[in-house]
This record gives C-alpha cells, sequence and structure tokens, in this order.
C-alpha cells in the first residue's frame, strides 16, 4: 500500500502492514523490470513490518513504535510523487516536522533512480546521501554452489536473541553504516520478524554466534536482509558463506530469484562473487533534525 499524500498535505490514512506468509504461492515467472519492483516491494515490506505507517509526502512514513530513535525506525519509502526542484525546501519541512513530532531526530528517506537531479539541491541543504545498488540471482537448474552451510542456522526465538542482540553491539555498526552498538537494532529485527515478514539465521561457531542475516520470502522473490559478521570474524569469507547458504535455504523454500541491496563495495564485491547481477539503485538521504 502506497500513500497518496501530497507534500505538506496532512495523512488521512493508515497503511496496512503486510500479513501475506513468508512462502506464499504462486511464483512469477520474472523478467528484468518485474525484479526490479519485487526488490523495492521488498523494501516496502520490511519498512511497514511492526511498524506504523501514514501516507505523508508522496511516500510512506513508516515508524516502529519505541523504536523511532533508530534510522530504520523511522524512514519514509516508496515515493511515488518526488518532489520538484522548485518544491523540494517546502517538502523538506514537512518531512522534518513529522519526523520531529514522532519523537525522532534524524530524517531518513529514499528516492529512487530518476531523482539525481535533485542530489545537488539537497547536499547544499546538509543532506548526505548513501547509493543502494539492488541485486539479484535466478536460480535455475545449475546452481551447484548453493550448498547449505551447517554452521548457519535458524534462530530459536525462544532461546537465541540474547546471542543476536550481544552480536549487534559488539559489532558497533551495522551493514547501513550506522551506530548497533545499543543492541536496540536487534530488537527491531525482532520486531519484524514477529510481524511474519522475515525470518532470522544466525552463523555459529561452537556455542558463539559470530554472523547472522535474514531472509523473507513473499511469491517466489527470496530478499536477503542484514546480513552481519563479527568484527574479529571478517576476512575469513564467512559473509560470503552466508550469502550462498541463505541462497541456498531460499531455492530450498521455493524461491526462484533471490535480491539484495547492497550499500558498501566491500558487500557489492561479496555478491557479485556468489553470482548475483545489479539490475536497480536507489539513494537514501539523511540529516539530523
Amino acid at each position: 500500500a502506497r500513500g497518496k499524500g501530497a507534500a505538506g498535505g496532512t495523512p488521512d490514512a493508515s497503511v496496512t502492514a503486510p500479513t501475506t506468509p513468508m512462502t506464499s504461492r504462486p511464483k512469477p515467472d520474472f523478467q528484468s523490470p518485474d525484479v526490479a519492483h519485487c526488490l523495492f516491494d521488498s523494501e516496502r515490506r520490511y519498512f511497514l513490518a511492526g511498524a506504523r505507517n501514514r501516507p505523508i509526502c508522496g511516500g510512506t512514513l513508516s515508524v516502529v513504535p519505541g523504536l523511532q530513535h533508530l534510522p530504520a525506525g523511522c524512514v519514509l519509502h516508496s515515493v511515488v510523487a518526488r518532489p520538484r526542484s522548485g518544491d523540494l525546501v517546502s517538502w523538506l519541512r514537512s518531512l522534518e516536522q513529522r519526523v520531529i513530532r514522532v519523537g525522532s531526530r534524524l530524517c531518513r528517506f529514499y528516492l529512487r533512480e530518476g531523482a539525481e537531479d535533485l542530489s545537488p539541491a539537497l547536499a547544499a541543504l546538509g543532506y548526505s546521501s548513501n547509493e543502494e545498488t539492488g541485486y539479484v540471482r535466478f536460480f535455475d537448474r545449475r546452481c551447484s554452489d548453493l550448498i547449505p552451510h551447517l554452521s548457519l542456522r535458524p534462530l530459536d526465538p525462544a532461546r537465541d536473541w540474547t546471542q543476536k542482540i550481544q552480536l549487534c553491539i559488539q559489532a558497533g555498526l551495522g551493514p547501513d553504516g550506522y551506530d548497533m552498538r545499543h543492541g536496540a537494532y536487534a530488537t527491531l529485527e525482532r520486531a519484524k520478524c514477529k510481524a511474519g515478514y522475515m525470518r532470522s539465521y544466525l552463523y555459529w561457531m561452537g556455542d558463539r554466534a559470530v554472523g547472522a542475516a535474514s531472509l523473507a520470502i513473499h511469491d517466489g522473490f527470496a530478499r536477503l536482509k542484514n546480513i552481519l559478521v563479527h568484527p574479529d570474524f571478517r576476512g575469513r569469507g564467512i559473509g560470503r558463506e552466508m550469502v550462498v547458504g541463505m541462497m541456498a535455504e531460499a531455492r530450498r523454500d521455493g524461491a526462484t530469484v533471490f535480491g539484495v541491496f547492497g550499500t558498501s563495495q566491500a558487500s557489492r564485491r561479496v555478491y557479485e562473487r556468489c553470482g548475483l547481477t545489479p539490475v536497480v539503485r536507489q539513494m537514501e538521504w539523511s540529516h539530523a533534525v
């Protein structure tokens, strides 16, 4: 569900969070434009899950109650009516006022390809950007490299969240570059899992979790979310093993396409080595308010 409020307008209705099971059927026959749409739709579902959602500024503002101080806990996404250059200042003012009103101090939003002309003005207004590249891999009969990894196992909700919280605290910075040392990042992920959007996995060495990732599957499209490796164990190929292991899990669960957004050069190299191909871009913008 996408917002329809105009820039500066008052939201008029709540947006319903997704309730479709992770492994719903049937599976579509993907072509490239459809794959890009599925990546964006998976991003939309992630932000909607477990959040209070309102249409504003041509998109949807998703706020996770109690976690709105986190970057992913308050974000404007799915902007289908992007601001015009002449309206940018008023558009930002409306968004910033709403962000402050819900208790966040970070104004964060996404714009898709085609809004590059706004970049100089946004930068001049103090907003910083982070380009995200969407990658996909189609599953076919030649997937002999997709072997499940024994160290990568689904997180047990009754036992393993403490390990996940400790991993986030020790990691310091998350995959998107934001601070996770307070552990609330894991709490937000737990809310997304409880809402039915995704399932979390941990990568174990003995009795210690040293890596984490999550998987969401909808209509045959599998989405990798929030892959993380403990700083002491980076550079050992664990990230690549987790990506391959998650693809194996997705294929076993009936997915035909696997996708992810890469936010750094290191992550992009890993995805490309795992056979994923870049198909689309989006730009994240943020500024303290």
